[in-house]
């Protein structure tokens, strides 16, 4: 008897084990590559992968004039045809800097073909690199490509972060009949903007970029820590020979048109946006440097005839970084605010407009946008809100006992008229305090302002500690009156959040450079000691000051070496290596009504 339940037990095993066989042949089960993307896939809540994948690699596409660009075709095992997503990238397409193996595993895996390239002049690719030029006409080859290839059903959509955002837009400039859709994020259409903030240069983000990854590979010589005393030195456009020993002719050409022309509308789509005809999926993050472009690329799209595609485009906007992925290391913003969930928004949005599932199409919002401080998403139709009042908080002194450079932010004007004074040195310039590149791959995010408020040229005002919270949502404005005793400077004002604990984080910023406070095609120097009413925009943002905290506004004249510094001359700060100190004054009281001016949200 006891014999029956071994040759029992036996062939119970044997057949479970021929039953396992032939389950994990079927679904390759015995794939490594399989169980990571199945819990991938299960962790972010993305679909369970229904195809297996076949890779062909190195694939070399012919562009127009003959020049060849290697190119990555993912693609389902299957004999059906399927739509395309196409990337196009400068950083390698064969190494983990972007995961672009693990978003062809999971896109694949739901029946598209994804494709990745190498840029013209970049890794396995031929030709010459300068950035952008040559990115519209190759990357529509590229489509037309996609389009006509064997397993494609003819659909395409290019999609991008950054400077393959970049590129996902300037492939879109030619109307290619395969082109579905764009997904662009953490980018803009206004190429300029990237380098030229209203014409002032940014600094150490280009050059450090420019001279990192400008070349056919990426230069792993250069650092930060190396990087870091190029950059006081003067003139600015030497500073390439200083960083790789050789002239990098992209960074001086930027320098040299340093207001909008006919250079940057050549590699920019902004002049081109309401004729696009094509619904794009746009995505920025209220800390990335790119986001005020980013919200006017979705505005222009809206100023298209109202036949156009361009009216199905989406907007998203959450708290995130230019490296979305990317923890902030002081403040967490809660589960909702997590990356991962975009991939399913992607993927939704490939379903409308390359499989043509037009049943996701009605619950779609046109603009989806997280409020920090209260943690959560909020949806509107345009942006600001359209329920968005603006509340002005006036810039007042207090008495000379406290602090002579703190003051206070008041529901209302102050009938005396202060003078607050502080002195600007380009040799000793305020650091920005927020990252940006400045020691480490990282870029704006929450930092802690107290030392930056402990200098003495730096103004500081608050308002009294909230009895409720003032949510805002768009654009803020700072109305300053001012004099300075030169024929040209920058003013940079920076909206910050003062927790009840005393330590302050930035929320949003701006930055104005005199000669450019009237137009930035017409650039006028300044009076000495003459007073300017100016209005310096400050990028959008979503956030809640909450019960007990205070709205601090900071007042300086640089945040070096995010922007390059006004050497206060009144000669081209580009190639100029004079400097002189000067004494700014704040005006308040009276006649001059500074004043913080916020977009409020009705509680």
């Amino acid at each position: 008897m006891e014999n029956i339940y071994i040759w029992i037990t036996f062939f119970l095993i044997f057949f479970a084990s021929l039953l396992f066989l032939f389950f994990a042949f079927k679904y390759n089960l015995f794939s490594c590559k399989y169980h990571l993307l199945y819990l991938y896939a299960w962790y972010i809540n993305f679909p369970k992968p229904k195809y297996r994948i076949l890779i062909e690699s190195n694939v070399m596409l012919p562009m127009k004039d003959g020049t060849k660009l290697a190119t990555d075709v993912y693609r389902p095992v299957s004999q059906r045809k399927f739509p395309v997503i196409l990337i196009r990238t400068s950083y390698n397409k064969n190494v983990a800097l972007h995961p672009f193996t693990l978003l062809a595993e999971l896109f694949t895996s739901q029946g598209y073909v994804l494709v990745v390239q190498d840029v013209r002049g970049k890794y396995g690719s031929e030709g010459e690199f300068y950035p952008y030029a040559f990115e519209a006409i190759d990357g529509d080859t590229t489509v037309t490509w996609a389009g006509e290839a064997p397993w494609s059903n003819g659909r395409v959509a290019i999609m991008g972060n950054s400077y393959l955002g970049s590129c996902a837009w300037l492939a879109a400039k030619y109307k290619n009949p395969f082109l579905r859709t764009v997904i662009a994020m953490f980018t803009t259409q206004d190429t300029y903007s990237v380098w030229v903030d209203k014409g002032i240069p940014w600094l150490k983000g280009p050059l450090y970029w420019l001279s990192r990854y400008g070349g056919k590979t990426e230069n792993h010589n250069l650092t930060h820590k190396n990087l870091g005393p190029i950059l006081w030195r003067l003139p600015v456009n030497q500073l390439d020979v200083l960083t790789v020993n050789r002239r990098i002719p992209y960074y001086r050409d930027y320098l040299k048109h340093i207001q909008p022309d006919a250079f940057w509308e050549s590699i920019s789509v902004n002049q081109h946006a309401s004729n696009l005809d094509i619904p794009a999926f746009i995505i920025g993050g209220w800390y990335d440097p790119f986001l005020k472009g980013t919200i006017e690329d979705y505005q222009r799209m809206m100023q298209a005839p109202p036949t156009s595609k361009n009216h199905h485009s989406r907007l998203i906007i959450g708290p995130w970084a230019h490296l979305p992925h990317r923890k902030f290391k002081n403040i967490y913003f809660g589960k909702d605010s997590n990356f991962s969930a975009m991939l399913n928004a992607i993927l939704k949005w490939f379903e409308i407009w390359l499989k043509e599932n037009l049943d996701h199409k009605t619950a779609i919002k046109k603009i989806s946008y997280f409020v920090m401080g209260r943690n959560e998403w909020k949806e509107s139709e345009v942006w600001p809100p359209s329920q968005v009042k603006y509340e002005k908080y006036f810039l007042s002194s207090l008495s000379k006992a406290v602090n002579k450079q703190r003051g206070l932010l008041a529901p209302s004007p102050s009938s005396e008229i202060h003078k607050n004074r502080y002195f600007y040195n380009p040799r000793d310039p305020v650091p920005f305090r927020g990252n940006y590149l400045l020691d480490k791959d990282g870029w704006i995010e929450p930092i802690d302002q107290q030392d930056i408020i402990a200098r003495e040229d730096v103004l500081t005002y608050y308002s009294e500690p909230l009895t409720q919270e003032v949510t805002i949502a768009g654009p803020s404005k700072v109305i300053l009156y001012v004099s300075s005793q030169v024929v040209d400077t920058d003013f940079c004002v920076k909206i910050c959040d003062t927790y009840p604990n005393g330590k302050s984080y930035n929320v949003a910023s701006g930055f104005l450079r005199m000669r450019f406070r009237d137009s930035l095609e017409h650039p006028v120097l300044m009076q000495p000691g003459e007073i300017y009413r100016i209005e310096i925009p400050v990028k959008s943002t979503a956030h809640t000051f909450l019960k007990n905290h205070r709205i601090q506004l900071q007042i300086t004249s640089s945040d070096f070496p995010s922007h390059e510094r006004n050497l206060n001359t009144g000669l081209n700060c580009e190639i100029s290596n004079e400097t002189k100190e000067t004494e700014q004054t704040i005006y308040t009281g009276g006649p001059y009504e500074s004043c913080l001016a916020l977009p409020v949200l009705p509680s």
